[in-house]
């Protein structure tokens, strides 16, 4: 046996390790007198036979494989598997690119094209004939604001759930809102129909979201999404939904971000379906985006913002961020599509409205049949992923982000090698986080349980 690959180890205040690895998505505390005999196995040193149980627990987390497994060619298999299977389909709908917010740093052109009744009727059809073809569906809502929509919205949406349930095939849904129009009436439609997780921004404290997102005629955004936050805290019991208030982080927040999350604690704390996000902004085109609204060094912001936000008590984070090839956008997927207002598909928000790269994004359109019309040339560029570089082969985060491809955009578009060494800050933050909650199995618990690998 060796140690894998994957594994990413940390030490919390008490001097116990936690370790996770990272393809198999699994977490174990290394209580202090287990490290010595735990770093023996590693080393594949002899060790006394009533130490066999610890090993037989390293190997069922992942942390230890065979010495002949391949943990890269394994990586690739389940990647192929995700990019061209056909059990997963994956849609985002845009109903219109219009837009009540005027964000500071935000990519868009407001456009105040709504999507059409025709254009509604061809997304159904498509996704009658579809659905009942894979075994699982996975919506989001974006935009612009797609609750400007808010009735066609919920239209498709219902359609959508009554066609799934037709087929008896599951359902999860997702919508990105700024929370304006997220009224507990709408909310509860939304949770209804299988729409279950939200995001939603808040940039800090009043005066600094306020000035980072205004809304076009009110302003006071903050007062508005904070009610209704606060709303569906206090109304919807049902415990399956999960809202992510996610702060996009400028240098202006900086002197403010302990104020914002207190805010944050003092209304949500105690809710675990509240989680709190942080994204640092970047310069995702456009021509709002100043120099002056991107930090410096992402990895530091995200260390020390997770840290602040995880001794508050505050949960973070989405549980399948961490999970091998799960974070991959669908862009890289051969059945990953987003449907823009006028029935067009395309393949990535982001590269719409980036001028150059516009025409490749629009890979084809929904007809009048409910048929996609593809052309395979540009969709061979976004899913066909380039050679992985000798670096990325022996990185820890590969089973995260396999060399750039969880983002064709960047990665086979635009040819840039990005790299997310930041996710390593995020990630520790995670670990502690499930350590403090007491929620990460221990070599001592299992020992009480009388371990026996299956």
């Amino acid at each position: 046996m060796k140690k894998s690959k994957f594994n990413y180890f940390v030490q919390n205040e008490k001097g116990d390790t936690l370790v996770m690895n990272i393809l198999t998505n699994k977490v174990l505390k290394i209580e202090k007198q287990y490290l010595s005999i735990t770093k023996q196995i590693f080393k594949k040193e002899l060790i006394d036979e009533s130490y066999k149980w610890i090993e037989d627990v390293l190997i069922d987390k992942g942390i230890m494989v065979e010495d002949d497994f391949n943990e890269n060619k394994i990586l690739q298999m389940r990647e192929s598997k995700m990019i061209y299977g056909d059990e997963t389909l994956s849609i985002e709908i845009i109903p219109t690119y219009n837009c009540n917010f005027r964000c500071k740093y935000c990519f868009e052109n407001t456009d105040n094209y709504e999507m059409s009744d025709a254009t509604e009727a061809k997304i159904i059809k498509f996704l009658e004939k579809r659905i009942p073809k894979c075994k699982e569906f996975r919506m989001s809502w974006f935009g612009g604001e797609p609750l400007l929509c808010k009735d066609r919205v919920l239209r498709i949406t219902k359609k959508i759930h009554e066609i799934c349930k037709k087929n008896k095939i599951p359902m999860y849904g997702e919508m990105s809102t700024n929370g304006y129009l997220l009224d507990v009436d709408t909310f509860l439609e939304l949770i209804k129909h299988r729409i279950l997780e939200f995001q939603i921004c808040l940039d800090g404290t009043r005066e600094i979201h306020n000035n980072s997102r205004p809304h076009y005629l009110n302003n006071d955004s903050y007062e508005v999404i904070i009610r209704n936050l606060l709303n569906i805290k206090n109304t919807v019991k049902s415990g399956a939904f999960r809202i992510g208030i996610r702060t996009n982080i400028t240098p202006q927040i900086e002197g403010v971000i302990e104020e914002h999350l207190e805010e944050i604690r003092n209304n949500f704390g105690d809710d675990a379906r509240f989680l709190v996000i942080f994204q640092c902004v970047r310069n995702w085109g456009g021509e709002r985006i100043s120099q002056e609204d991107i930090v410096k060094s992402e990895q530091d912001i995200y260390k020390r913002y997770y840290e602040l936000g995880r001794k508050k008590g505050l949960k973070g984070f989405s549980t399948s961020q961490f999970v091998p090839l799960k974070g991959n956008c669908r862009a890289c997927r051969k059945n990953g599509f987003v449907i823009d207002p006028y029935g067009n598909i395309q393949k990535c928000t982001l590269a719409r409205f980036s001028g150059k790269y516009a025409d490749i994004n629009r890979i084809g359109y929904i007809n009048e049949f409910g048929d996609m019309c593809i052309d395979e040339k540009k969709e061979a560029e976004w899913i066909v992923n380039k050679q992985l570089r000798n670096q990325c082969k022996e990185c820890i985060l590969l089973p995260m982000c396999m060399g750039g491809s969880q983002c064709p955009y960047s990665a086979n578009i635009k040819q840039n090698n990005n790299c997310i060494r930041y996710m390593f800050s995020m990630i520790e933050a995670h670990i502690l986080g499930l350590d403090e909650e007491e929620r990460i199995e221990s070599l001592e618990s299992l020992k009480k349980t009388n371990y026996i690998k299956v």
